[in-house]
């Protein structure tokens, strides 16, 4: 009843602001009756305020209930519920508390984590992780964001755990996905993948950075904030009609901290995704095409204007990256809904294939959303009634996320523990085999082998009738030689005996006796009784099997049957790791 009395008293606040208080559940406006002439206009207003945005609204935020009251098109009143919900008076050290210090304490425990920041352009992403866009010490830390925030706990830590016999090293890669393309920040916006000699790989450029191929190291607190600041500078940023510094791609900050301990030697690398992800928008509000260029303007048949190619690429720059953002964003929204019915599909003994591949941000992603890393959405949105549509959209996602069951691969990251465990595996590997070319040599061996065949075989030959072959490949074929379009290449007793008189037709038996050289005169019976008794003589007469032995001499490989043992049950090792087994 109370829940209900507060639903009723935001729908008159939303009356207030221009929402139709006649709104349903089902979204429709439940209209008072009109008189025959205003139906039809009051159906055609209805219409046009179905399909305004204002109709959709953020009525409340409740940070105490962790919950958003929204008005939502085609659902009436809507409540989303999180985690946490911030409001719009929050401050950076609240939502860090609450959003990276479990993620770096992940990371320095041995589990890997990850922060994303998804919504609207313009309405806070990149705020929230960096701050006010600039990591100078000077201005304090007050107006940091997630990002430099993580970089000085984690540095502060290593520097405590290097007292308790701790080695550590931290090491970031700044990237920036751009359709299919990855960017390097720390190096001056260079794209990942390109070789020295013009070749370039793009399609591995997520393995690249995967790899720490991107990795720069981070020695201190200050050499962290210079690093954010340097890349800072070679993002994509333009001015939109929604955000002055709108940023036009999608931004990884993924620090890879890896441990070893003084004493054993046990190695840890971990990771943390700090993922800045570009705002989804739409054209007709960010304005982002208002400059865009046809080639060629013709009205009626002429020419009215052309411009160079070079000219209609550079005003389509803007619209190529929003659909380079949005592309990238409906590629993890697609990989969200698969991993959501994973688990239910697995159930019904269905696969699921969850589309990794259909983008390089969700190829960056995918250690983290498998499970590999604990993993906080934070999903920005904005106030203003004009945004609204957008804004659910936004928390529609992030209720989406929460219903992912992560599966954790275990403590730490996997993959390198994996790799490391080849490397060890690898180095025996070369080791053995080292072995085995010292010791091994080549041996003349003598081995006798035993053979049962026929007593008298080399009589054998006078003693059988022969066995005729016709070959008709490339000839005439006599139609009585053919039986069921098979050449007939000899009869034998069993299939003599079993077939009777009836198989063999009489051009077949005589042809069988002639090869035989024996008489081929009489009928069918006649020619048949004299066949079987040739076919009957012939077995009676075969000899009797015997054994006899022959020595067979072979050079052999020996001295290292040891090694080579041990090196076929490490290869069969190395296939389990790397699941090939």
């Amino acid at each position: 009843a109370e829940r209900l009395r507060e639903a009723k008293a935001k729908a008159a606040e939303a009356e207030t602001a221009g929402i139709s208080p006649y709104a349903a559940a089902d979204g429709k406006e439940n209209l008072p009756e009109k008189g025959p002439d205003e139906e039809g206009a009051a159906g055609d207003k209805a219409k046009v305020a179905a399909a305004h945005d204002t109709k959709a609204a953020i009525i409340n935020v409740s940070s105490d209930k962790a919950e958003v009251l929204t008005m939502a098109p085609g659902c009436g009143l809507r409540p989303f519920n999180f985690e946490c919900v911030f409001d719009s008076d929050a401050k950076q050290e609240h939502v860090y508390e609450t959003c990276g210090r479990a993620a770096v304490a992940d990371v320095l425990n041995g589990h890997s984590a990850c922060v994303l920041v998804y919504g609207q352009t313009g309405a806070g992403k990149t705020h929230t992780m960096f701050g006010d866009g600039t990591a100078d010490p000077r201005l304090g830390a007050s107006r940091y964001g997630i990002v430099p925030r993580v970089c000085e706990e984690i540095v502060t830590a290593i520097e405590a755990r290097r007292a308790l016999g701790i080695n550590a090293d931290l090491r970031v890669a700044y990237v920036e996905v751009f359709g299919a393309e990855v960017t390097d920040l720390l190096r001056d916006g260079g794209t990942i993948g390109a070789a020295d000699d013009g070749a370039d790989n793009h399609f591995h450029a997520h393995r690249w950075v995967l790899e720490g191929r991107a990795d720069v190291p981070i020695g201190s607190v200050s050499n962290a904030l210079e690093l954010i600041a340097k890349g800072d500078s070679c993002k994509r940023k333009a001015a939109t009609a929604m955000n002055e510094r709108s940023s036009r791609a999608h931004a990884l900050f993924i620090l890879s901290l890896t441990q070893t301990e003084v004493d054993t030697g046990i190695e840890r690398t971990t990771r943390l995704f700090l993922a800045d992800l570009g705002g989804s928008e739409k054209l007709t509000k960010s304005q982002a095409a208002d400059d865009f260029k046809s080639h060629v303007v013709t009205i009626g048949g002429e020419e009215v204007s052309r411009i160079t190619w070079a000219q209609y690429y550079a005003h389509r720059g803007r619209l190529q990256e929003s659909l380079n953002i949005n592309v990238g964003l409906y590629a993890l929204q697609r990989c969200i809904e698969c991993l959501i019915q994973r688990d239910k599909m697995k159930a019904e003994g269905k696969a699921v294939h969850v589309p990794f591949a259909d983008s390089k941000l969700t190829l960056l992603l995918k250690d983290a959303l498998m499970g590999g890393a604990r993993t906080t959405v934070l999903v920005c949105a904005s106030l203003e009634p004009r945004n609204a549509v957008e804004s659910i959209s936004s928390l529609r996602f992030g209720e989406a996320c929460g219903r992912i069951e992560m599966r954790t691969k275990g403590s730490g990251d996997g993959a390198a523990m994996i790799k490391r465990l080849v490397k060890e595996i690898d180095d025996e590997i070369a080791a053995t085999q080292a072995i085995i070319v010292r010791d091994q040599r080549w041996e003349k061996q003598t081995k006798t082998v035993v053979s049962v065949v026929a007593g008298g075989f080399h009589s054998l030959e006078s003693t059988m009738g022969a066995t005729v072959t016709k070959d008709i490949a490339n000839g005439e074929v006599d139609l009585g030689e053919v039986t069921a379009g098979v050449a007939v290449v000899g009869i034998d007793l069993a299939g003599l005996v079993k077939g009777g008189v009836n198989r063999y037709s009489v051009a077949e038996l005589k042809h069988d006796l002639a090869s035989r050289k024996l008489e081929t005169t009489g009928d069918k019976h006649k020619l048949y009784d004299r066949l079987r008794e040739t076919l009957q003589a012939a077995e009676e007469a075969q000899p009797t099997k015997e054994t006899i032995s022959h020595d067979v001499v072979a050079n052999v490989l020996v001295g290292a049957e040891e090694a080579e043992a041990k090196l076929e049950a490490l290869l069969q090792r190395r296939r389990e790791l790397l699941g090939e087994a």
